[in-house]
């Protein structure tokens, strides 16, 4: 199961966007945060893996260019958590989950 969630500023100076995919059981196995920031016009999108128990596997950042979409470098910029979520029953909104 494919779960997407959208958070943004009441500006608009920053989206953030959290893809979460869940096995069959509701475990989390990746998730995909991106947030894209005017706050040094940057695009970070962190990926993690998880394992059956809930551990990370292995994660990766990434920085781009905003508008280009090129890698930085380095960046000086306000980042944000992306919330971990390790089952569907865990997030928010589950009632909203068919059964």
């Amino acid at each position: 199961m494919m779960v997407k969630t959208v958070d943004t500023s009441e500006s608009g100076d920053w989206v953030q966007y959290v893809d979460y995919c869940y096995d069959a059981s509701g475990r989390l196995l990746r998730m995909v945060g991106t947030l894209n920031t005017f706050d040094g016009n940057v695009s970070r999108i962190r990926t993690a893996y998880f394992g059956g128990s809930g551990g990370l596997l292995r994660a990766s950042t990434r920085i781009l260019d905003l508008a280009t979409k090129k890698p930085l470098p380095k960046a000086d910029f306000m980042d944000m958590t992306d919330e971990i979520y390790l089952t569907t029953q865990a997030m928010p909104f589950k009632e909203l989950f068919a059964p």
